[in-house]
């Protein structure tokens, strides 16, 4: 590097695919000046790239690039290249029946029915795989449900979620009158993990004040909230105290 920097009019340039593995030394200050990213295009890039290589192709009125470019996610230029490439073979496949390869030129009218349409795309898309997402493995383990320990309403809720699905794919009619109901199943799996807010100790706290309480107040033993028991209500209570008094407004 330090030979080649002595020289003038040189330009170095390098390029790579893994960026993790580059040795540090190189982009220490007096090495390469510049580090550029050219990372995967977006939706806007692939289109662009996806209109330069269909520029000089023959396209029919249902092919919507657009439409491509959503179906294309991870998908590097050159990737967009191929299917374009991909895409024009499948065409050419299919007119191969009526082009004569021994002539040395081919029927201008031949040559006008031949257009890339959306279903020479689609079956390019479906040959093609996309740069950007080929280190991406995805590994089922091994595990069973004995594997897996607690969890047991995780496991519950699954299983009701298979089971159905498994009924809405065999009878979907039935599915759709469903409705979903709360079954004692329900609950005794909630008592399962359910935690009172209030401890047996506070409870006995509060019935012990309420009781002074209502001494204090002169209401006695026997004093009941309204809905409480089938002792008297508030207004019973008070009623009373008052020796029967009518029910008539107190300010008529």
């Amino acid at each position: 590097m330090d030979e080649l920097k002595s020289r003038a009019h040189v330009i170095v340039i390098g390029a790579t695919n893994h960026p993790n593995s580059i040795d540090p030394a190189l982009r220490r200050f007096g090495r390469f000046d510049r580090e550029i990213d050219i990372g995967v295009p977006d939706e806007v890039g692939r289109l662009e790239v996806l209109r330069i290589h269909t520029k000089n192709m023959k396209l029919s009125d249902d092919v919507d690039l657009e439409r491509i470019v959503k179906d294309t996610h991870g998908y590097v230029g050159a990737d967009l290249a191929a299917l374009c490439t991909e895409a024009a073979l499948q065409c050419i496949g299919e007119k191969m029946d009526v082009i004569d390869l021994e002539d040395e030129s081919i029927d201008a009218e031949i040559l006008n029915s031949v257009a890339v349409t959306n279903d020479h795309f689609q079956t390019a898309l479906g040959t093609s795989n996309p740069s950007a997402l080929r280190e991406t493995v995805v590994e089922v383990p091994n595990v069973s449900w004995e594997d897996i320990g607690g969890l047991e309403n995780v496991k519950w809720e699954l299983q009701e979620d298979i089971e159905r699905e498994r009924r809405r794919s065999e009878n979907p009619e039935s599915m759709d009158e469903e409705v979903a109901e709360i079954k004692a199943a329900h609950f005794e799996e909630s008592m399962k993990y359910a935690r009172r807010s209030v401890s047996d100790v506070d409870i006995r706290k509060y019935q012990t004040f309420a009781q002074t309480l209502q001494q204090s107040r002169g209401f006695g033993t026997e004093f009941r909230f309204s809905g409480a028991g089938t002792g008297a209500s508030v207004s019973d209570q008070f009623s009373t105290s008052a020796g029967g008094a009518d029910e008539d407004d107190l300010y008529s």
